[in-house]
């Protein structure tokens, strides 16, 4: 099995998921008591405005950490699915469910190179 790439900064994915991902949950908690913005997704679906602005915090830090991998979020655009790596995002696991580490996941051995 091939050995995932460091990032950018020379981070290994483990690392770069943890900084951002406690990044991302600051985005949340700071916010959790302002009135936010309400969207229905589904008949028992809905996502904030704060979900949507630290999803896009993160696909934007894997993004530049990561340039060559793949992103696939709940709430955004998915970018480069093919790619050897796929990051798969959903910080609102993290809001429903109180667990960091279902915030990130690596998704690998795509038909990229």
């Amino acid at each position: 099995m091939a050995e995932i790439p460091l990032s950018v900064s020379c981070k290994t994915a483990m690392q770069v998921a943890i900084e951002v991902s406690y990044k991302a949950g600051e985005i949340l908690l700071g916010r959790f008591y302002q009135a936010k913005e309400i969207s229905m997704k589904g008949s028992n679906d809905f996502v904030t405005n704060v979900d949507k602005e630290s999803e896009a915090f993160i696909m934007a830090e894997l993004a530049r950490e990561f340039p060559d991998m793949g992103l696939l979020g709940e709430e955004s655009a998915s970018a480069r699915l093919d790619e050897r790596y796929v990051w798969i995002v959903d910080p609102d696991v993290w809001r429903s469910k109180l667990r960091l580490g279902d915030t990130l996941r690596l998704a690998g051995g795509g038909t990229g190179s």
